[in-house]
């Protein structure tokens, strides 16, 4: 069993993706629920009941990076983190990008707009027009 050809097949209609998509789900809750997609290595799982078992057991169904997947390096991205760690670091990242936090860092962000355009020569004129005619 391989994933079907339309899969990264980019080209395709979104509707007619959409609906190639469903119906190899569908085939695939009927027949295999739970695959081993070995190409990819990592596992394909259909049916609901199966995904909420495979979400909220994460000592059985561990995030951590096998030695092929990149072992201590990818074990730093706070993705392949089991909680209570994963917790931990999401309620520190949410804190540093809340929307307050991210209107205050506005003009910092303006400030370094303005001086890498002027850096690349660009003008303010420029901007506005190419603005405009966007």
């Amino acid at each position: 069993m391989q994933l079907p050809s339309f899969f990264n097949d980019f080209t395709l209609p979104p509707l007619e993706w959409h609906q190639q998509m469903r119906e190899w789900g569908a085939t695939m809750r009927a027949t295999q629920p739970v695959w081993f997609d070995e190409k990819n290595k990592n596992w394909r799982i259909f049916r609901y009941a199966n995904h909420l078992r495979v979400q909220n057991d994460y000592v059985t169904f561990s995030s951590a990076p096998t030695p092929h997947e990149g072992g201590a390096e990818a074990a730093n991205s706070i993705i392949a983190m089991d909680p209570p760690r994963h917790r931990q670091l999401r309620s520190l990242v949410t804190q540093a990008f809340s929307a307050r936090t991210i209107a205050q860092l506005a003009p910092r962000i303006e400030e370094i707009a303005r001086e890498l355009l002027l850096a690349m020569g660009f003008t303010f004129a420029w901007v506005r027009r190419w603005l405009d005619w966007r």
